[in-house]
């Protein structure tokens, strides 16, 4: 088993070039964690990447994952970043302690000690960077905030705050999906992706898809912030 696994999604040659960037990166400054295993999440549908692109991405020791995933999920916003999240964490549970899920777009440009987890700690994240939909802790929930917080079982006591990252507003928990390391055991990731699958359809929130983007596509970020409130406890965060 392996101390950590990180972990991406890409659906397209495009994408996967951006993987392969990320993993060059890991691979040249992650210092202790250079050498880690590197999994590339890919739809199993998908055509497949072109034989230059493979080797590259060999060369980097990426591993190529196929998860489940039909055309119609991955039309919505981030659908399938859920999936590959999910579909990674199971295969991480008997091969890693700790599974690092990271955008593809990111970049590593020193060693990320932070992402080794405490013995205590379940979940490492970083606050989204501006506000956007996230709720205002100077007011009650609205009435998104509210559906989200019912469906997903959040109760009120379970509820802090955090500052973002970018503009600095003071919001109720509003966690970055695009970093995130989780102790694979806690199945973190697997209900969010699970969640996300149950809620995303549900007529209830078509009102809100019409009213602002925004609101489809944050809704991944929405469902990731109730999960870990509902699954997490304050102490397991860091």
């Amino acid at each position: 088993m392996h101390d950590l696994v990180f972990a991406t999604m890409a659906g397209t040659t495009s994408s996967a070039r951006k993987a392969l960037l990320l993993a060059r990166s890991i691979r040249a400054f992650g210092g202790q964690l250079a050498d880690a295993p590197i999994w590339l999440m890919v739809p199993e549908h998908i055509a497949r990447l072109p034989a230059s692109l493979r080797v590259e991405l060999d060369k980097s020791k990426v591993c190529l994952l196929a998860f489940k995933a039909s055309e119609s999920e991955l039309v919505f916003p981030f659908a399938g970043k859920t999936l590959a999240a999910g579909a990674a964490e199971s295969l991480a549970q008997e091969r890693a302690s700790l599974l690092v899920w990271m955008d593809r777009d990111s970049l590593i440009i020193q060693e990320p000690a932070a992402l080794l987890l405490a013995k205590n700690s379940s979940l490492g994240y970083r606050p989204v960077d501006h506000a956007l939909i996230g709720s205002p802790v100077a007011r009650p929930p609205d009435p998104f905030w509210s559906l989200i917080y019912n469906y997903c079982g959040v109760f009120p006591e379970q509820v802090g705050s955090m500052v973002t990252s970018v503009d600095e507003q003071t919001i109720r928990p509003y966690f970055n999906a695009g970093m995130l390391a989780v102790r694979p055991q806690k199945n973190i990731l697997q209900t969010w992706s699970e969640t996300f699958e149950s809620l995303y359809r549900l007529p209830v929130f078509a009102p809100f898809y019409k009213r602002d983007i925004v609101y489809r596509l944050f809704m991944h970020q929405a469902v990731l912030a109730a999960t870990i409130l509902a699954n997490t406890d304050l102490e397991e965060r860091e």
